[in-house]
């Protein structure tokens, strides 16, 4: 073997091993899912912040802070609404059981989705680039009724990066018979 190529063998291990260990220290688990880096690279707002900021805003009242924080025209099972529908609607749409949820959860309580789960839930029309972690926060209510569970009511707000950071973007509710 010549002298300058065990050297540049010495070099290419070391080189590679400090990108194994690059991409290591760049994946992050969210919900028990290794995601790889490029679907976890550096957002202008990061999903805790938004989801601190979003808490903020429900704890206040502050529907135009809410406003900023969703993505027009917000989608709803066969519905669209505009921002002034949503204005003018928002404590329908942000009830006290949902606020009260909200309030309590972690960002780590959200649960990353993919693309294709994200369309198969929601029939939505959204454009979404690929690699762009979607993030929803589910919450269920049994209804009860005579002493027992007779139905169950569901509020899924999904959460994908915009332009600005995170926005709500498609907002689910559903009731089903247990």
């Amino acid at each position: 073997m010549r002298k300058g190529s065990s050297a540049s063998v010495v070099l290419l291990i070391v080189l590679l091993s400090g990108c194994l260990e690059k991409t290591k220290s760049d994946s992050k688990t969210i919900k028990g899912i290794l995601a790889p880096k490029s679907v976890t690279y550096e957002y202008p707002i990061t999903i805790s912040k938004f989801w601190h900021e979003f808490q903020q805003a429900l704890l206040n009242n502050d529907k135009s802070q809410m406003a900023t924080m969703t993505r027009f025209p917000l989608e709803m099972v066969n519905k669209h609404y505009s921002q002034e529908k949503f204005l003018s609607d928002f404590d329908n749409l942000f009830t006290n059981d949902l606020i009260e949820n909200v309030l309590t959860a972690e960002y780590t309580d959200l649960e990353c989705i993919t693309e294709k789960d994200f369309k198969e839930n929601t029939n939505n029309t959204i454009p979404v680039p690929n690699y762009t972690p979607i993030f929803r926060f589910t919450m269920g209510w049994d209804l009860i009724i005579n002493k027992k569970p007779k139905w169950r009511a569901y509020k899924v707000p999904y959460f994908i990066e915009g332009r600005n950071g995170y926005q709500l973007c498609y907002y689910q509710t559903s009731i089903g018979e247990i």
